[in-house]
């Protein structure tokens, strides 16, 4: 169990970036500071995990799904990004018998 967070220091990066905090929702708002505390005590069970404690999976996991959800009605969602290499590297790693 964690104590709990001052709810003053709710991360702005939760909200839309083109929302300033001041013009976030007051549900948003709320919505941030749950997210903020399901993130930390995910964190803070992984950590547990690390040492060799027990992991109760289904509580995890039921954490972590609620977590995706309210990052998704945050407007946060997860972005594909471009991962192909500029083609100079591309080539010069062919250059040199590698596999790029």
């Amino acid at each position: 169990m964690i104590g709990p967070a001052p709810q003053s220091q709710t991360p702005s990066g939760f909200c839309r970036p083109r929302a300033s905090r001041a013009n976030a929702s007051e549900v948003k708002r709320h919505l941030a500071k749950r997210a903020s505390a399901l993130i930390v005590w995910a964190e803070v069970e992984e950590a547990k995990l690390a040492t060799g404690e027990k992991l109760d999976v289904q509580t995890y996991t039921t954490a972590v799904n609620a977590l995706r959800r309210l990052l998704g009605d945050l407007g946060l969602e997860r972005a594909a990004r471009d991962a192909t290499p500029p083609l100079a590297d591309y080539l010069a790693a062919k250059a040199e018998g590698a596999d790029p």
